[in-house]
């Protein structure tokens, strides 16, 4: 069963009950409710929980919701993607495991969600396996998908005794944007402290470029000033229409530009991505700029409290710096610059390069 299938019943309730609604509202909502209840699932919490929660007229439709999907899935003898890991937990309790798994190896640890550490514990324990695993907690951005940060910095409260081997060093950066970008990524008090290295050196690889409303203007003059490979990342997804215009267009993830082509991709969906250069779009100071300020009412219901005031926002502009191989564009709203950007110039100004187009 997709989340196809669940997006459906969203669209059809809210159908039912607002026959006028727009089709930008609906959206809204589609993308929200099912985003909460698949994190509300990620948690493994019980249906009384929501009905605990459900203390407003929107959390009272997402109850119901929550019962017909629930229902539809039952009834059909089908299971969502965190029903299959719940499912497997189940059996492996009751009926041990057929193959004896002498170690667990887990990449991407940072990721991991309560369900998937439930899966990863219940195999442990019916194998006596022991857990080999690889993570970045710099890299952490998924909180709102279910991932928690708490199980990679406190990894011996989970699994008992460890032993850490860090790897410090990097051939993907230079050593001036490790130094600006761990400075950056560090303000946040609950990250893993360490000593990052590089051979290599470039003079000032943070570029900042400011626009006054046209970034499109200032972003295909970098483009024609910049050679070789360009990957091209934003906050948000509509960020991308700033820069659309005769000259440049945008088919599924590709932007196209005078016979070139680039790769365009959301911050999230770039990381343990590379290239030769990045341009980082839009960073202004509102709402939806970066940081992203927009408050979750609903996702608050369930994740637990951020320890440090945008440290997600934080480590996603950090997954952001640290894709490039040798330098960043960042192109900023001249009259409302991002926060972080202030921050930036304000402790790391010796590695930042003003470029007037």
């Amino acid at each position: 069963m997709t989340s196809n299938y669940l997006e459906f019943i969203i669209k059809e309730i809210f159908l039912s009950i607002c026959k006028d609604i727009s089709d930008r509202d609906l959206t809204y909502f589609i993308n929200e409710i099912s985003s909460f209840i698949n994190l509300f699932k990620s948690y493994n919490l019980d249906r009384n929980y929501l009905r605990k929660i459900s203390n407003t007229k929107l959390l009272k439709v997402i109850e119901k919701i929550y019962d017909i999907y629930d229902n539809e899935l039952n009834s059909q003898g089908l299971y969502d993607f965190n029903d299959i890991i719940r499912k497997a937990c189940e059996l492996i309790k009751l009926k041990g495991l057929k193959r004896y798994y002498r170690y667990i190896i887990i990449d991407e640890f940072q990721d991991i969600s309560k369900e998937r550490y439930n899966l990863v514990t219940v195999i442990r324990n019916s194998c006596n396996s022991k857990v080999f695993a690889v993570g970045d907690d710099f890299q952490s951005i998924y909180k709102f998908s279910g991932s928690s940060i708490d199980m990679i910095i406190n990894f011996k409260k989970y699994f008992g005794y460890t032993k850490v081997i860090k790897l410090t060093n990097t051939y993907r950066n230079s050593i001036e944007l490790i130094k600006a970008s761990t400075r950056f990524i560090t303000k946040n008090p609950y990250q893993v402290r360490k000593r990052i290295s590089s051979s290599k050196s470039i003079n000032r690889p943070i570029k900042v470029v400011y626009y006054i409303k046209n970034m499109n203007i200032k972003f295909k003059k970098i483009l024609d000033m910049v050679n070789g490979e360009v990957l091209i990342l934003s906050r948000n997804n509509k960020d991308v229409n700033l820069i659309l215009d005769e000259e440049v267009t945008l088919k599924e993830d590709t932007i196209y530009y005078k016979e070139r082509e680039f790769s365009f991709k959301t911050v999230h969906k770039a990381k343990g991505l590379e290239s030769n250069n990045v341009i980082l779009l839009n960073l202004n100071n509102s709402c939806h700029g970066f940081p992203n300020k927009i408050d979750n009412k609903l996702q608050k219901k369930i994740l637990p409290k951020s320890k440090y005031l945008y440290e997600e926002e934080r480590r996603l502009f950090y997954v952001a710096l640290t894709r490039t191989k040798n330098n960043i564009y960042l192109l900023v709203d001249k009259e409302n610059p991002s926060i972080f950007v202030k921050e930036m110039f304000n402790n790391s100004k010796r590695y930042i390069e003003v470029i007037n187009l």
